[in-house]
């Protein structure tokens, strides 16, 4: 019993095959529609957005610090970072485009940044934050 030799009748094998032709030519005429929904990783550009918050020193008003473990969240994005002891919150791989970001800080309400221009590479964005006014914020500079 070394050899196992299964017999398909030819009819049968006949039918195999011409069901497998048929399925190589609808395949073969639905690839591109099946290939446009696909998002293609080189098509897609992405960028590297890092937002300084920063807030105006109360004695020294030419003065900024940062602002640690306030939350900053993209708006459509589920993803949220929250920034560190200088005032910073890192995203990487969002399209490029324009997107609109949210700084959430203790004891303040949400502030919207609207516009900010996402590019190929890295960029910063740096934004005072101001607790005093009802929690505006402005993009620096």
């Amino acid at each position: 019993m070394d050899d196992l030799t299964i017999a398909i009748p030819a009819r049968r094998f006949r039918s195999v095959l011409r069901v497998a032709a048929c399925m190589a030519v609808l395949l073969a005429a639905a690839w591109p529609c099946i290939a446009a929904d696909q998002p293609d990783a080189e098509k897609t550009t992405r960028g590297t957005l890092t937002i300084d918050v920063l807030t105006v020193d109360p004695e020294n008003k030419n003065e900024r610090q940062p602002v640690a473990n306030a939350i900053v969240r993209i708006e459509g994005s589920e993803d949220s970072r929250e920034t560190n002891e200088r005032g910073r919150a890192r995203f990487s791989a969002i399209p490029t485009g324009k997107v609109t970001v949210q700084i959430m800080v203790i004891g303040a309400d949400i502030c919207r940044l609207r516009d900010i221009g996402v590019t190929a590479g890295e960029q910063v964005v740096s934004v005072v934050f101001d607790k005093s006014q009802k929690a505006t914020c402005s993009r620096v500079q």
